[in-house]
């Protein structure tokens, strides 16, 4: 490998977990920033969507991902109807009807979901979003 490379690149930086990443975030962007944001997207924009499920039934030792573990169902029952408040939020201060065309899962672990709960999402999702 290049060295010059190496030392220009070797620098500490945030986990890209989120975008912006999390040492962007500011208190200073609130709700009405956000929902100017979504209404600047074009109407014909394909989204890509990613559906956080910050839950697992254990913990990895090597997990640096935001979750918590769980063998409750009550926490991901809730948390579900968090998020499908949340899907409907969103796709309002979108203009026109979204179309998706990349959907991604991570958490936690989506394995945590039961069928029913799967099928809960993609409902509201589908209600809201046009998913090629």
């Amino acid at each position: 490998m290049d060295e010059a490379l190496i030392k220009r690149y070797a620098l500490p930086v945030p986990r890209y977990t989120s975008y912006p990443t999390a040492n962007h975030f500011s208190g200073q962007v609130g709700v009405a920033e956000y929902r100017r944001w979504l209404g600047t997207l074009a109407p014909a924009a394909k989204l890509s969507l990613y559906v956080h499920i910050p839950f697992c039934r254990e913990l990895c030792w090597y997990c640096g991902c935001s979750t918590k573990a769980t063998r409750r169902t009550r926490p991901v029952t809730d948390y579900l109807d968090s998020l499908a408040a949340e899907i409907t939020a969103l796709a309002a201060a979108l203009p026109g009807r979204p179309s998706v065309s990349h959907l991604h899962w991570g958490g936690g672990s989506p394995n945590i979901l039961q069928a029913p709960d799967i099928v809960r999402l993609g409902t509201a999702l589908r209600a809201r979003f046009d998913i090629a």
